[in-house]
């Protein structure tokens, strides 16, 4: 089917986002201060009707009812009424307890209403009655990929596919959990044959699923043909819809964001109700750079059903983006109140409390999130290690980044986060040796070379630095923070004209870089280019006027050259900044003194004073206020 024949069954919905851009947003830190706040699952795991067929995955229903509660127990299930139905499904199975097939539809039943435990129990009864139930084995392999125990759910999905080969929802499922492993190709070929028989929704789901096979892949004609493929044959199903909505919106491009903002406003047509579909609705929403409206259709998601947790997961992400951290807070403890046994539930709530600021309580639950894991928590130990480290206890620290890389040895940011504690401590061959490590994993990793670069200039191995920093420009010629510490370690190596040149190369490239400017500042007053620094300074100040470094310079220079009432007027606005810099109230009493106002001489000096009672420049200056 090609493009032309699919816009006319999408023509009512069809948004115009001409000019409209997918934006990715990217929070920039210091460099190699990594933050990497991960939930494990988040934007894989889909609630509902994402991984889990209604038609084909508990189709041991086609089977004749065993008694009369059975055939309640059915309904109800199919209603949604999960209480009600599994009490049914109790008494038939009083009524037939060696009966395999219904054992193995009760335990469906009790994984579908989230009760694992009992599921797995029910589910190990029916095989033990019937050891070639393939539905049992199906719903086991489910079971443990949502623990996360991929070695056993791959077992369980061999055993239910050997039972029934050409099953289609069975395929599916296999093919989800072996790219959630990285093996595409293998996905694609598990896929491909029930592409090509069965009836046509079968076949339709099929497609579906291997459009988002391609996707994942980054094969988007193949991708988009699938789909396109799918959503013919089955027009009326909206999570077909809906996958390929999620499926297009992996492709990352501005074309492929606006088909799948398309493709889930469909299915958003054809299931309103569908708390699910609200929460694809919400992630294409996301894709396309449209954050509010986003934000609406999560929250509408679990208006329609609460228990969803990827919604409510984007919720507390965007409140922390904004800040909100009475939002951020209520929906992460709504997801730890859904199941104080998951791990990222803690994992997340933990997460909100550290950028509140609240390290212990963050500390806490980062902590439970580890003990509730059955793996290693790379992320969790990772994020307690930038915790310890922000609460400046470095060894601690230490040790989570450590059980971070044991957990997942090429760990790129845990090995660059643990050499910058090293840093910290000044253990700087051990420092460099971390960067290096990261390298070796990656070579183009410039948050390690930039700091290797900066570990090595601070041991004054200012060559060395400069060719680290210099790699980091080969990797990314736009890195601009590398050219400009470039320029900083010439500087420092006595380099002084090479510095200059390169402040003013890189300039040219970024007129608004402020910190350049004020940086260049430096370097020509410390060259006694006065007036040029002079111009510098004010460059910097008139890009950002609250720039403390430029305004304090700028009238310390000016103090020098005997411009003094210039000097005094950025000289005091930098005081009301850090009314505790020395240097400041030196430069103000200086002034003071040279006016004849001993009165504010002494104050300023008196200050100084206060904090080190033994300041030599001080002890001088007071003694000249007094003789005024």
């Amino acid at each position: 089917m090609n493009a032309a024949r699919l816009w006319p069954m999408v023509s009512a919905i069809v948004l115009l986002l001409s000019g409209t851009a997918a934006l990715e947003v990217v929070a920039h830190n210091t460099e190699g201060r990594v933050l990497t706040w991960e939930i494990r699952g988040d934007e894989v795991a889909m609630d509902g009707e994402g991984h889990d067929s209604d038609d084909e995955s508990d189709d041991s229903q086609a089977a004749e009812a065993v008694n009369e509660a059975h055939a309640d127990a059915r309904l109800l299930a199919r209603r949604g009424d999960y209480e009600q139905a599994l009490a049914r499904f109790n008494e038939a199975i009083a009524s037939a307890p060696e009966n395999a097939a219904l054992v193995a539809e009760y335990g469906h039943w009790l994984r579908r209403a989230g009760r694992r435990a009992e599921a797995d129990e029910a589910l190990e009864r029916a095989l033990a009655r019937n050891p070639e139930s393939a539905p049992a084995h199906l719903d086991r392999a489910l079971l443990a990929r949502d623990r996360g125990d991929h070695e056993a759910a791959l077992a369980s999905f061999e055993q239910a596919l050997r039972l029934r080969p050409m099953h289609t929802a069975t395929r599916i499922a296999y093919a989800d959990e072996i790219l959630d492993l990285k093996r595409p190709d293998e996905a694609i070929t598990l896929l491909k044959p029930v592409t090509e028989a069965g009836s046509n929704d079968r076949r339709a789901r099929a497609l579906a699923a291997l459009g988002h096979a391609y996707a994942v892949t980054g094969r988007g004609s193949e991708a988009r043909e699938a789909f396109e493929m799918a959503v013919e044959r089955a027009p009326a199903v909206a999570s077909l819809w809906a996958r390929a909505a999620l499926g297009l919106s992996q492709l990352g491009d501005e074309l492929s964001a606006a088909e799948g903002l398309r493709y889930a406003q469909q299915a958003a047509r054809l299931a309103p109700d569908s708390a699910y579909i609200a929460d694809v609705v919400g992630r294409a929403y996301e894709h396309a750079g449209l954050e509010a409206e986003a934000y609406t259709s999560y929250q509408r998601a679990l208006k329609l059903d609460g228990s969803l947790r990827h919604p409510r997961q984007r919720l507390v992400r965007m409140a922390l983006d904004r800040e909100d951290f009475a939002a951020a807070r209520r929906n992460a403890q709504g997801l730890l109140d859904l199941d104080p046994r998951r791990p990222d539930a803690n994992f997340l709530v933990g997460l909100v409390e550290f950028k509140a600021g609240r390290l212990q309580e963050a500390r806490n639950h980062f902590q439970e999130a580890i003990a509730a894991s059955s793996t290693p928590y790379a992320e969790a130990w990772y994020n307690l290690g930038l915790l310890e480290r922000a609460a400046e206890r470095p060894e601690a620290a230490i040790v989570a980044y450590k059980r971070a890389i044991e957990a997942r040895p090429q760990y790129l940011a845990a090995i660059n986060n643990l050499g910058l504690v090293y840093g910290d401590l000044e253990r700087h061959v051990e420092a460099e040796t971390q960067y290096r490590r990261a390298l070796d994993i990656d070579p183009n990793y410039t948050a390690a070379w930039t700091n290797l670069a900066r570990a090595q200039a601070a041991s004054g191995r200012h060559d060395e630095a400069l060719v680290a920093y210099r790699r980091v420009l080969e990797i990314d010629p736009n890195e601009r923070s590398a050219r400009l510490q470039v320029a900083v370690t010439l500087r420092k190596a006595g380099r002084a004209d090479e510095a200059i040149a390169e402040y003013r190369t890189l300039l040219e490239q970024h007129p608004r870089y402020v910190k350049a400017w004020f940086n260049l500042g430096i370097a020509l007053a410390a060259e006694a280019q006065n007036d040029e620094a002079l111009a510098a300074y004010e460059q910097a100040l008139a890009h950002d006027q609250d720039h403390f470094g430029a305004r304090k310079n700028l009238g310390l220079l000016l103090l020098r050259l005997e411009r003094v009432d210039a000097a005094h007027e950025h000289l005091t606005e930098a005081l009301e900044v850090r009314p505790a810099d020395p240097e400041i109230r030196l430069a103000l009493a200086e002034i003071a003194r040279r006016t004849g106002d001993a009165a504010t001489c002494t104050m300023h000096v008196d200050t100084i004073l206060r904090q080190q009672a033994d300041d030599p420049s001080a002890l001088n200056l007071r003694e000249k206020c007094a003789a005024n």
